[in-house]
Formats: C-alpha cells, structure tokens, sequence
C-alpha cells in the first residue's frame, strides 16, 4: 500500500506503521531531535503542521491517502491505523510494554492495551500453545 503514496510520504508512512507515533509527532521531528540512534520528540510536538522531507508543509494528504488505499484494495483504511498495526507487531514481537509505549507515544496501559487488538490469528496461536503445553504436562 504505501507504494501507492508520493514518494514524500512514503518515509513518513513507513515511520508511522514501525513507531506507532501519531503523525504529528513524526510531523514535528528534525534532525535536531535526533541524537545518535536516539530521537527525543518534544512533549509541545505532538501534534502539530507536518512536513516533507524538504521542510515544505504539508498541510494535508487525505486525498494522497485515500487513493493510495483505493489502488491498494483497501479502501476506508485510515492513518492512524498504523498506530494500531505498529502496537500490534512489537507486541507480537516480544517487545516489552513499557518499550512500546515509550516508542508510540502511549502514556497510559489503559490506551495501549485499545490499540493492541487480538484477532483469529492471534486466538490460534494461543491455542496452539495451548495444546502444546498441555501435552508436555500430560506425558509427564
């Protein structure tokens, strides 16, 4: 899908589906809030104008999303959706809550835990282990 944006968002949407943060915050970074391998987001900059990567405003891409997500197949997608797939992955990922949290933004485990959302697949995997836990108990 996010071969379908401009080639300007496609950085940024990439950033937002691997962080979780939302897109002002990604918006409001430069390179002076990184320090090494270290980005420090400002708390002022959560939500703010984005930019390209030149430092123009963008003062919107609804439309750029819209049609991205229309040649994609998935129509009605929304941005911040990412936020909830990057929540998802780092979780399934092993990544510890407090880490995910502090990497997307989340201040509270309440909050968090709305964006990690399970499905069948997820189900599954849990049954599976399930059964495979309960196997090792039973021959033993």
């Amino acid at each position: 899908m996010i071969e379908n944006l401009p080639g300007y968002l496609q950085p940024f949407t990439r950033f937002a589906w691997l962080t979780g943060m939302r897109k002002g915050e990604i918006a409001s970074l430069e390179w002076a809030d990184v320090d090494g391998d270290v980005i420090k987001l400002q708390a002022e900059d959560a939500k703010t104008v984005f930019r390209t990567p030149a430092g123009l405003p963008i003062r919107e891409f609804r439309k750029s999303w819209r049609t991205a997500c229309r040649k994609a197949g998935v129509s009605g997608r929304l941005f911040h959706a990412l936020r909830r797939s990057a929540i998802r992955w780092m979780t399934r990922a092993g990544v510890q809550r407090h880490i995910a949290m502090k990497i997307s933004g989340h201040k509270s485990e309440s909050t968090f835990e709305r964006y990690n959302i399970g499905d069948v697949t997820d189900q599954r995997v849990a049954l599976r282990a399930t059964q495979q836990y309960l196997r090792t108990v039973v021959e033993n």
